[in-house]
């Protein structure tokens, strides 16, 4: 079986990779955070990883800009 920690890591990367991709010298444009929240969660449903995981935005700052990328996260227990 594969390591989903490891896997959830790699798709954390790609979608970080991604929005700094899709931007230009003055930073990300960051307009469609909503969709990509919405196409990650149908992978985790899909994974039935669900009830363990979910994807929030995540403060990113690298000393030069303040943006907020899409992240999957581990559920806080109630």
């Amino acid at each position: 079986m594969k390591n989903i920690e490891y896997e959830i890591e790699l798709i954390n990367n790609i979608i970080e990779e991604s929005v700094f991709h899709g931007g230009d010298a003055g930073g990300p444009y960051l307009c469609n955070g909503g969709k990509v929240c919405s196409a990650v969660q149908k992978w985790l449903n899909f994974h039935d990883l669900n009830e363990i995981y979910t994807v929030k935005d995540q403060d990113y700052d690298d000393g030069y800009t303040h943006n907020i990328i899409p992240k999957i996260v581990k559920k806080e227990n109630k």
